[in-house]
């Protein structure tokens, strides 16, 4: 799997668009949504991901998934307003030939997750 880092908004977060083939999952679209659509052209994005749901993570949400279509995959004590789809520790996303590993670790806050893609962490902390 392939993966792009895009740095958004004052804070510099970490938005990721992972890919494989011509699919995308979108990793925490915390703002600059122009951005982050701009960077995952040509993809059909499947899944947003969000680590957790403070507002640095989730403030291009709105535009990226009205854009994309994509539903939005979240820890619902982190994201009830955006939770479409209900992650559990321990899961494993399918993503074309790729395996996603859910790991829920609560701390920055109750609902955080990491994602673990072959020996990639992403996480939001």
């Amino acid at each position: 799997m392939e993966f792009d880092r895009v740095i958004v908004g004052a804070l510099r977060t970490n938005c990721y668009i992972l890919k494989s083939g011509n699919s995308g999952i979108i990793v925490d679209p915390g703002d600059e949504a122009d951005r982050i659509i701009e960077k995952a052209k040509g993809l059909g994005i499947e899944l947003i991901l969000l680590t957790h749901g403070h507002p640095d993570h989730t403030g291009a949400l709105r535009e990226v998934k009205e854009e994309t279509g994509a539903q939005v995959a979240v820890h619902p004590l982190d994201g009830k307003e955006h939770c479409e789809i209900e992650l559990k520790d321990g899961q494993v996303i399918e993503f074309r030939k790729e395996r996603i590993k859910v790991i829920h670790t609560p701390g920055h806050t109750p609902g955080s997750y990491c994602f673990l893609a072959g020996d990639v962490l992403f996480s939001g902390a």
